[in-house]
Formats: C-alpha cells, sequence, structure tokens
C-alpha cells in the first residue's frame, strides 16, 4: 500500500486500536474476491454502496485493509477525522522518509505521546517485496 498511498513511502501511516469504544475508530474488513458482482445500486442502495466501499479484486488481499465510512465531508477542512490520543498504537514511517520529517515525527511523539507509542521506520527487505520494519528507540 505505500508505494499506492504514501508518497512513494515519503509519508507515514498511523496504527490505531480499533473497536475498542463505541465511539471510536471502528473499522470493518474488506472483503476480498475473485469477481466483482455487480450490485443493483437502484433497488438496494444500502448493499450497493457497502458492496463498492468495502470489496476489493482478490490479488490486493495481502494488505488486510480495514475501511471506514465518513459521509460529513463538505470541504477539504470537514475530511479530517479526530481522534482521541489514546487511540494511536504506533506510527510507521516510510522507507523513504527524509531525516528532517523523521525528527518531526519523533518531536511530536515525544511533546504529544510522551514517548508512549512505537515508532518504526521501514526499510525494503533484500530478498522478497516486503517492507522490513525496524523500531525506532525513542529517548526521553
Amino acid at each position: 500500500m505505500w508505494s499506492h498511498y504514501a508518497n512513494n513511502h515519503k509519508g507515514f501511516c498511523i496504527e490505531f486500536y480499533s473497536n475498542k469504544r463505541p465511539i471510536g475508530i471502528n473499522p470493518l474488513d474488506v472483503n476480498y474476491t475473485e469477481s466483482f458482482v455487480k450490485a443493483n445500486f437502484y433497488n438496494e442502495q444500502q448493499k450497493a454502496l457497502f458492496h463498492m466501499v468495502f470489496t476489493k479484486a482478490k490479488q490486493w488481499e495481502y494488505e488486510h485493509e480495514l475501511r471506514s465510512i465518513a459521509t460529513h465531508f463538505k470541504d477539504n477542512n470537514s475530511r479530517k477525522v479526530p481522534f482521541l490520543k489514546e487511540d494511536v498504537k504506533a506510527v510507521y514511517l516510510g522507507v523513504n522518509c527524509d531525516d528532517n520529517f523523521l525528527n518531526e515525527i519523533l518531536s511530536i511523539v515525544k511533546e504529544v505521546y510522551n514517548n508512549a507509542i512505537t515508532v518504526f521506520r521501514g526499510s525494503l527487505s533484500p530478498h522478497s517485496f516486503e517492507i522490513q520494519w525496524q523500531e525506532i528507540k525513542l529517548s526521553n
């Protein structure tokens, strides 16, 4: 997913504790399938929308993706999803994350989270298409 969604491995990903609280972040599993079944939007709108949002081709199954739906967007600012500090479990920094960005994230983790969450930095595996995650030791 990194090459698709995180500016070619330059970005970061936040791991959340999910399904902890009714008002927290509560994503659902994506359904991966071999064939796409066309949903009848005009007769079954909710079922069709759910199918469109939570179904992907089987080839993407390695992502183990979870998704949430938010419908309150009026502008770019309303796209920001609020979350509680205690919902954050870890931060993952991409393979091509530069040192300035890394230091900025570490500064936020220290200041806001008192170094209480885990930070990982990715590197490409020399023998497979996987990313290897190394924990960054945080100092107080």
